[in-house]
């Protein structure tokens, strides 16, 4: 599309040279972008997890938990992994109502990547 564009004076002329080297540089941002993705998809395959089961769980979403958590067998219960990624709701009861709310602590990086469904990994542990 820039090709057929015929620039009318020095400013024109220069503002296609800046719009065909910002679209050198989208090119080459999606082709890193796309090699990343590659090398994080490897990364996750080979180290045989069972995150990919998952419905909803990519490959960057499984690397970026896995860079997070590392090795899942270091929470002796799940309850503690709800408790270190801030899935573990906190009770609010008062009196004899009975309630939780949603907890604020914990990895808030980690809880992003595992909302909507924070429970999903839980069950795994």
């Amino acid at each position: 599309m820039l090709q057929s564009i015929g620039p009318q004076g020095a400013a024109g002329l220069e503002r296609k040279c800046l719009a065909l080297e910002l679209l050198a540089d989208l090119r080459r941002l999606d082709r890193d972008i796309a090699g990343a993705k590659r090398r994080v998809s490897d990364a996750v395959t080979a180290s045989g997890t069972v995150l990919l089961e998952l419905h909803g769980v990519g490959p960057i979403v499984a690397g970026f938990i896995l860079g997070h958590v590392g090795d899942p067998a270091r929470f002796p219960t799940p309850e503690r992994f709800a408790s270190y990624s801030g899935t573990a709701p906190i009770e609010a009861s008062s009196g004899a109502r009975k309630r939780h709310r949603l907890n604020p602590r914990g990895n808030r990086k980690l809880n992003h990547a595992l909302w909507p469904d924070p429970m999903r990994l839980v069950h795994l542990l």
